[in-house]
Parts: structure tokens; C-alpha cells; sequence
């Protein structure tokens, strides 16, 4: 038998893992179901627009998204060279819709994106639009 001092490493790890995937099921020894352990809901983030799709220089534009879950939104643009952020704040369920943004920026194409965060995980979903002269 080659080997044969790695084989009860191997298995002792595997039982650690069996272990560890009950625990983290929420199962007793007894089969009854511990105590539920709360975690952050994932965010969501969905039917993000911007309109107009092509905003003259100096006029803006609108976003607007949908989220289920509570916690804080960012609204920011990049060029590819710079980018900044346009608008931050806490999110409620069901569809947000902001102002006009971007008035100061520049003609070209940029890439307007929304990040939903809760707790410590983030959401991002980008679209372009060219700004016109």
C-alpha cells in the first residue's frame, strides 16, 4: 500500500466538510431544524433606463431603475479616461427615478451605470449614451 499515510488526512477533511455543510444547513444531531441564521438579502436591480438615449450637451438626463431589496444606490458616469459620481442615496423597494443628471458633461460616448449595495454585496448594470453637441 502506497501511500497509504494520506488516506485518514483525506477522509478527515472530508468528514470536517460533511460537517461543516450540516451546520451551515442549520441541522442538529437530532434532526430538528437550530436556529435560522439572517443574512443580508441580495440586491437587486433591474429595468435600469436613461432617457433621452442620445441628451444634448448642457440638458441632462433621467435614470431610472427598479430594486426589491433596501439599502443604498450610486449613479455614476465614465468616459473610459475619467469618470465621477452623479448621485448617491438610499434605496426603497420599487422604481427610483432621479432628476436630470450630467448637464456639465462633455459631448462623446460614456457609460452611465447604477450600483445597488446591501450589506456587502453590490449589484452594477451599465448602458451607454453619447452626448450630442
Amino acid at each position: 500500500m502506497r501511500n497509504a499515510s494520506h488516506r485518514p488526512g483525506r477522509n478527515r477533511s472530508v468528514a470536517l466538510a460533511c460537517a461543516a455543510a450540516i451546520a451551515a444547513a442549520g441541522l442538529t444531531q437530532t434532526g430538528a431544524v437550530a436556529s435560522p441564521v439572517h443574512a443580508a438579502a441580495a440586491p437587486s436591480l433591474s429595468q435600469v433606463t436613461v432617457t433621452p438615449d442620445n441628451p444634448h450637451k448642457g440638458h441632462g438626463f433621467k435614470v431610472s431603475f427598479k430594486t426589491k431589496a433596501g439599502g443604498t444606490y450610486e449613479i455614476f458616469y465614465s468616459t473610459g479616461q475619467s469618470g465621477d459620481l452623479l448621485k448617491s442615496g438610499k434605496t426603497v423597494t420599487g422604481t427610483i427615478s432621479t432628476k436630470r443628471l450630467g448637464k456639465k458633461i462633455h459631448p462623446g460616448k460614456i457609460m452611465v451605470g447604477v450600483r445597488v449595495t446591501v450589506g456587502k454585496k453590490a449589484k452594477t448594470v451599465t448602458k451607454p449614451v453619447t452626448i450630442r453637441k
